[in-house]
């Protein structure tokens, strides 16, 4: 019996003991799912002592055991073939979970059911963003610095910031927001830093939510643009806490709510620049952009090396 023929839990429940399955055993006999790369078949997978709504969800929505057998098998199809494919997947996230925007490079490395934007860079296809109705944040064309040098501007630095990054002509200063800004004209535009750690990560996106969404809505009503930059790497990032040693907080959760606040603010986004060494230099990278930092996709350019 399907899945979808079953019309409550309690229904679906009765089945399982009636015929003495575990829910796992249950997916993988009668849902069977192979990974479209391997042929492998795909294990249910689920926490807890019986699985969620969205742990069922999971299961119908991914086609692979990972990220890199999904861009294999892409690379491996013709062009209309890995369109329709993207579709499908962006449709549910589109339309089920009401997204506005497009999705950023973010976005898209942090869902397993949904290729990052540089495997088949597919981010340039404005037909595809036109059929789900998607705003374009971002443009991934022009990389060019506004700036050949940042000889003549003075890195602010918030007197907030605990353990600020040595940059050269910084100056210490109080900001509204942020923790870094150029405010020397005509690099100053708006664009504010927010470092943080991967600690710092997810205590903001944790207990500190709320207090964060009103300083976005507080930089917003002075036209000010957010960049936050985490201190690690992305691939890392999606491990860390594992064992929930530091948080209660899951990865799963933390970029949950990074996505959440990439699709219902147009004035931040998120940059993962792999230690604080490459902070460093990922901020004078947004400095010489200037006002560009706002339509660049910096995980992008990051990942693909064009800045």
């Amino acid at each position: 019996m399907r899945y979808s023929e079953f019309k409550t839990q309690k229904e679906f429940k009765k089945f399982l003991r009636e015929n003495d399955l575990t829910v796992a055993e249950y997916f993988e006999k009668y849902e069977s799912k192979n990974d479209l790369f391997t042929n492998e078949k795909l294990n249910f997978k689920y926490s807890g002592k019986y699985p969620t709504k969205s742990d069922i969800e999971k299961y119908f929505l991914y086609d692979f055991r990972d990220k890199r057998h999904m861009a294999k098998w892409l690379g491996d199809q013709y062009k209309d073939a890995q369109r329709e494919y993207i579709l499908k997947k962006l449709n549910y996230r589109a339309k089920e979970k009401e997204w506005i925007h497009a999705p950023s490079q973010v976005e898209c490395r942090s869902l397993r059911e949904i290729p990052a934007l540089n495997v088949i860079d597919y981010c340039n296809d404005e037909k595809l963003w036109k059929e789900f109705g998607l705003n374009r944040k971002y443009q991934y064309i022009d990389f060019k610095p506004r700036f050949e040098t940042l000889n003549n501007t003075i890195l602010a630095i918030d007197t907030r910031e605990q353990k600020p990054l040595k940059i050269e002509n910084s100056k210490i200063i109080k900001l509204a927001f942020g923790d870094y800004c150029f405010i020397e004209e005509p690099y100053f535009c708006n664009v504010f830093i927010e470092r943080k750690s991967i600690q710092d990560l997810w205590g903001t996106m944790s207990q500190g939510y709320d207090r964060f969404q009103r300083e976005i809505e507080r930089a917003a009503s002075q036209n000010g643009y957010i960049i936050v930059v985490v201190d690690y790497l992305f691939s890392k990032a999606q491990s860390y806490n594992y064992n929930k040693k530091y948080s209660k907080a899951s990865s799963e959760f933390i970029f949950h709510r990074i996505r959440e606040l990439m699709q219902k603010y147009e004035n931040v986004q998120f940059v993962f620049s792999g230690g604080r060494k490459q902070s460093v230099e990922l901020i004078k990278k947004i400095g010489l952009l200037g006002e560009k930092a706002k339509t660049i996709d910096l995980q992008y350019a990051l990942d693909m090396k064009k800045i």
